[in-house]
């Protein structure tokens, strides 16, 4: 019955009569029931029971958080990458890009001498523009900058038998 009027209510759904406070019939009662009822478990099917949802969870979590510790331990490198080329550094002794392209020539001259050929006429030491110095004895052969000086340094070589440069203050 309508509470206001005294008279009985229709339902809400169907439309047929209703002889109660409800809002609905009887049979559309049901009917909303088992349609709430298939809701709630195809929610539960989608969503996978609570533990599995608390491992898969936790399994994101720790992705996510290896994730963010390679960016932070990559991100130095990658903005060096972006910042003012500075010459290369050899052994213990800071120097100079000219001192830096002179060790660069004695490493390939290095790489001569292992494969049996001496340097020509026309690699020269950057700094000095002259030709690197040749001594051969029975033993080695030695390939020197031909000013040192120039660099700093008192001696800068390297030879066959110690293919690493050697620079010396």
């Amino acid at each position: 019955m309508d509470e206001n009027t005294g008279s009985p209510g229709i339902c809400r759904k169907c439309g047929k009569v209703v002889n109660n406070d409800e809002p609905y019939c009887t049979q559309c009662q049901v009917e909303l029931a088992e349609e709430n009822i298939a809701d709630v478990e195809e929610e539960t099917i989608e969503a996978g029971p609570p533990e599995e949802n608390k491992g898969r969870r936790a399994l994101l979590l720790v992705i996510l958080l290896i994730l963010i510790g390679t960016i932070i331990y990559q991100a130095p490198s990658f903005f060096a990458a972006f910042k003012e080329k500075q010459p290369i550094r050899q052994g213990t002794y800071d120097t100079d890009a000219q001192t830096d392209l002179c060790i660069t020539n004695l490493w390939r001259i290095s790489r001569m001498l292992e494969e049996g050929t001496l340097p020509d006429n026309n690699m020269v030491c950057p700094e000095s523009g002259m030709t690197y110095i040749v001594t051969k004895d029975s033993k080695d052969i030695v390939v020197r900058c031909p000013n040192p000086g120039k660099h700093g340094l008192s001696e800068l070589r390297v030879s066959k038998r110690y293919p690493c440069p050697e620079v010396k203050k």
